[in-house]
């Protein structure tokens, strides 16, 4: 098994890894950095939590400048991401010897000339290799084993579902509150009146623009913050140690290379009296 923890680890540092781009001497990783702190304090100074007393502005403009932070900031990350997947592409090209720009298909050769097995049987690797992990979390000896434990409890998939849980619930006691305050419908009805169609739907864009860039931007801070505790996390684990991250890429890309076997087709007289 050892030697698949090592085809794992090298599938990761060949394709996955950021340990290239995440440098102090890269422009485009210090350019992200200066960008998300820099987003942090002015969103800590729209919300008053900090003051800059050479600075004199009202809350329009300082929310504007968060906005234009931001975009700036999740631009930066797309571009690093770029970068990242041009030197993937460059260092493919030459350690398969193939003109392939496509990363998919750079990883499926890679796949094709690293593994000696057939590619209708990369089903059974990936089947086998997620029951390891299966096992291993049950029968782990330690809570803690590296980093990557902890980044589910930062941000993960299952997190959409408790924002949208949390969000019902906030708008259930906004609810109650207003009706607890003597509100019914006809006020609802009176404020539509009041601001009119065109007004609502401007007031609803904008709160979706809002929630979306909120996303976006604590969504890209976890991420730049979470890839750089895992790329130090790294320094400690040796060629065969390998982490659930790491084996979840390498299965996700077995199953989007996996091919059926060429089934035999026998041809048989239909028209048999």
């Amino acid at each position: 098994m050892s030697q698949v923890f090592r085809v794992v680890n090298q599938y990761y540092d060949d394709f996955e890894s950021y340990r290239h781009v995440f440098k102090l001497g890269n422009f485009r990783f210090l350019t992200c950095i200066f960008l998300m702190l820099l987003l942090i304090v002015s969103v800590l100074w729209r919300l008053q939590v900090i003051s800059i007393s050479f600075i004199n502005v009202d809350n329009s403009v300082k929310t504007s400048f968060v906005f234009i932070l931001e975009f700036l900031f999740v631009f930066s990350c797309f571009s690093l991401n770029d970068l990242r997947d041009k030197q993937v592409v460059s260092n493919m090209q030459r350690k398969l010897k193939t003109n392939e720009k496509r990363i998919e298909k750079l990883k499926s050769l890679w796949l094709q000339k690293t593994i000696d097995i057939e590619v209708n049987e990369y089903l059974s690797l990936a089947t086998e290799l997620d029951s390891m992990l299966v096992l291993r979390k049950k029968h782990s000896g330690s809570y803690l084993s590296s980093l990557v434990n902890v980044m589910p409890f930062i941000y993960s998939s299952d997190s959409k579902n408790r924002i949208l849980a949390l969000f019902i619930a906030a708008s259930a006691a906004t609810v109650s509150l207003s009706i607890a305050a003597g509100a019914n419908i006809n006020d609802v009805f009176l404020v539509i009146n009041e601001l009119g169609g065109a007004q609502i739907l401007k007031y609803v864009f904008l709160a979706v623009f809002i929630i979306f860039a909120m996303v976006m931007g604590i969504k890209y801070t976890a991420w730049m913050i979470c890839t750089a505790l895992y790329l130090m996390s790294d320094k400690l684990k040796n060629i065969n140690d390998v982490d659930e991250f790491r084996v979840s890429l390498f299965i996700r890309q077995l199953l989007a290379s996996h091919t059926l076997k060429k089934a035999k087709v026998m041809a048989v007289d239909i028209l048999r009296p």
